[in-house]
């Protein structure tokens, strides 16, 4: 797998989510791996940086076009799609807890 993952990891969201809400030591070692890839991609996307315009700048149009470049730059590897996918769900909660706490709508 091109995530460095070792055999036997976790390879979904799903299979860390089944059972009664604890975790053992092994899935709790996975979900803080499935948390590092999501800050991987986080970083890796968002640390590139964004085209400057004159005009004004639209957080929407930005964060509506973050996710094709989070899914870009995964790559093949459907585990780190699903890091990818997680991370621009997170830039989009951002963004809408953003504009409402603004007073701005969130029809996203």
């Amino acid at each position: 797998m091109s995530s460095g993952q070792p055999a036997g990891a976790v390879t979904s969201w799903k299979s860390l989510v089944q059972g009664d809400g604890y975790l053992d030591a092994r899935q709790r070692q996975a979900f803080e791996q499935a948390i590092g890839l999501v800050s991987r991609c986080l970083h890796t996307t968002l640390d590139k940086p964004a085209p400057r315009s004159s005009e004004r700048f639209s957080l929407r149009r930005y964060v509506d076009g973050l996710e094709g470049d989070f899914r870009r730059d995964a790559g093949a590897d459907p585990l780190m799609g699903d890091a990818a996918l997680t991370a621009s769900w997170i830039v989009q909660l951002l963004a809408e807890q953003l504009q409402e706490a603004a007073g701005s709508r969130t029809d996203w």
